[in-house]
């Protein structure tokens, strides 16, 4: 129940801010996003991480237009045991994964 208010909660903090129709910015669009790793194994702790992107929509007055942006995504995760090499592990790892993004459609 905890984990299932947690994700409503993230979901419900995405915020979409639109800028001006004439803005001598490129990007027009800026989203900022909250999220959780959800990992279905007993040895991680799933952890809260953040986005951050930037857009900017092409021919914006008509139907079909494209959309260009960056977005930046930081996730990470706990492991209390991590296999390290072929006999070998450690104990106690944060993993924190770090994406570069950019989306067009």
């Amino acid at each position: 129940m905890k984990n299932s208010f947690l994700i409503v909660f993230a979901l419900l903090c995405t915020l979409i801010a639109r800028g001006q129709d004439s803005s001598k910015f490129f990007f027009d669009e800026v989203g900022v996003s909250v999220n959780r790793t959800h990992l279905f194994d007993e040895t991680t702790e799933d952890r809260f991480g953040f986005g951050v992107g930037a857009y900017h929509s092409f021919r914006p007055e008509k139907v079909m237009n494209i959309v260009f942006g960056l977005e930046l995504n930081h996730t990470s995760q706990f492991k209390e045991r991590a296999e390290a090499k072929r006999f070998s592990h450690r104990e106690d790892v944060t993993y924190s994964i770090n994406t570069i993004s950019v989306p067009v459609g």
